[in-house]
């Protein structure tokens, strides 16, 4: 349980800072001064005239440290599963009873 609070607090240390918001198009906070009832107009435009990119033109994404450690630990985990549920298979297909 301590591990994991330190963790927590290390990872909310580590977090991106808030920045304020812009009217650019990959930013969806709100800029200071513009009324909400405006901002929401703008992003249902947003939202109206967005389409999903080509496949091939996207970056595949960056797995940082803690994604591939995760990643190496499931597939550890789905390994084990499966030579447990084999052996377990075996057992019951050949027990005398």
């Amino acid at each position: 349980m301590v591990i994991g609070l330190a963790a927590g607090v290390v990872l909310w240390w580590l977090r991106p800072s808030r920045q304020q918001g812009s009217l650019e198009p990959d930013s969806n906070k709100r800029p200071a001064g513009m009324v909400r009832a405006e901002w929401r107009e703008v992003l249902h435009e947003r939202r109206i005239a967005w389409r999903t990119p080509r496949i091939d033109s996207l970056q595949r994404p960056s797995l940082s440290i803690a994604q591939r450690i995760g990643l190496l630990t499931l597939r550890g985990y789905i390994m084990f599963a499966i030579v447990i549920m084999a052996i377990k298979l075996v057992q019951v297909t050949t027990a005398h009873g």
